[in-house]
């Protein structure tokens, strides 16, 4: 052969050999599109699944709050003057009626004074008054005295009846400061705390004594929106105090309809059934049950960290993992209440999923 014919057959031979090549890694690319990941001899992991639910439950919501007197009093002078004695200390036990703070009133009695003198004396001339005033109408009738007299005698008495209505007046105002001058107990309790000292300013409504009744304990927690919707006045609540290891219960007694601020939480009152162990001032957990409503549940093994702050699940779509986190609620028998990006009928992880990672490949046995 010359050598362009034995060049002719090389090239042809390579050309060949490309093809086969080619064609075979075409059939591999096929059959390797068309097997699962375990066909083709990889790790998957196998899980079991389990569909959310819907169920009829009550959730239950846990709030802090701290104990305090239901009967509770901020109090203070309505009038302005300066301190001249308070009896009482913070901690001290007080009966109502008792006095707690008084005023300096001396000036205001010695205005008492100078009133009744003035009444008095007022008094003695409109009674002479009147008695001339009568003395004249008989002697107008006689023909003895003028009508003019006798409307002069009148317009005497009118006047001082005026004057004497202005005495008693003002001996009452001086009465009334010197009432309100002391400052006294409107219940038995306890004084919590004291803001002025006897020799200082006592403005009006500046707070000088404050006090804490007996009785009646109450807790305030701060709901939040979606949760004091669902509260009514008079339901039943769990409460525990964990630090002295007290559970009672209380109802709710008040549900503010204005939110303490841009939180969206709302005041709500908890008034405690009679316990004479429980006193103010100690932390408190109040079990708040919420109206009944439809709630998705899924089977209690499924949820992965539940005494977590990121508690989750993991849903199986497509053969992947999607790890969703959830917030738990109440135990409804095997399952779960649970809150979070799900809806019923969602393919759920309840085993072989401790170890998944979110969009790893899975199996469904």
């Amino acid at each position: 052969m010359t050598r362009q014919q034995l060049t002719k057959i090389a090239i042809g031979t390579t050309l060949l050999g490309a093809a086969l090549v080619m064609t075979a890694r075409s059939d591999t690319t096929t059959e390797t599109s068309t097997t699962t990941p375990a066909a083709r001899g990889l790790e998957v992991a196998t899980v079991e699944v389990a569909a959310v639910e819907t169920a009829r439950a009550t959730r239950t919501i846990r709030l802090a709050g701290v104990t305090r007197a239901a009967d509770r009093a901020e109090l203070s002078f309505s009038i302005p003057a300066r301190l001249a004695s308070r009896p009482v200390e913070v901690g001290d036990r007080v009966r109502a009626g008792q006095t707690l703070a008084c005023l300096d009133d001396h000036e205001f009695r010695l205005a008492k004074q100078a009133a009744e003198a003035a009444l008095a004396e007022l008094e003695i001339r409109l009674a002479q008054a009147r008695r001339e005033e009568s003395r004249t109408e008989r002697l107008e009738a006689a023909e003895a005295a003028t009508t003019e007299e006798l409307e002069q005698r009148r317009a005497a008495a009118s006047a001082l009846g005026a004057a004497r209505d202005a005495a008693a007046a003002r001996l009452g105002e001086t009465r009334r400061l010197i009432a309100e001058s002391t400052l006294e107990a409107p219940f038995s309790g306890t004084v919590t705390a004291v803001h002025v000292e006897p020799g200082e300013w006592a403005a009006p409504g500046r707070p000088v004594v404050e006090l804490s009744g007996d009785g009646a304990v109450e807790i305030v927690v701060e709901a939040p929106e979606s949760a004091w919707a669902r509260l009514a006045v008079g339901q039943p609540v769990a409460v525990r105090l964990p630090f002295v290891d007290i559970e009672t219960s209380g109802r709710i007694t008040r549900r503010s309809g204005v939110s303490s601020g841009p939180g969206g939480l709302f005041p709500t009152e908890i008034t405690l059934d009679h316990d004479t162990t429980v006193v103010s001032g100690l932390a408190a957990e109040v079990d708040l049950p919420l109206a009944a409503t439809d709630e998705l549940t899924v089977p209690i093994r499924s949820v992965l960290n539940p005494g977590s702050s990121r508690p989750a699940v993991f849903r199986i779509s497509d053969g992947r993992a999607e790890r969703v986190e959830v917030e738990v609620g109440d135990v409804v028998g095997d399952r779960i209440v649970v809150d979070g990006a799900l809806a019923a009928g969602d393919a759920i992880a309840v085993a072989g999923h401790t170890a998944l990672t979110d969009d790893e490949a899975v199996e469904v046995f």
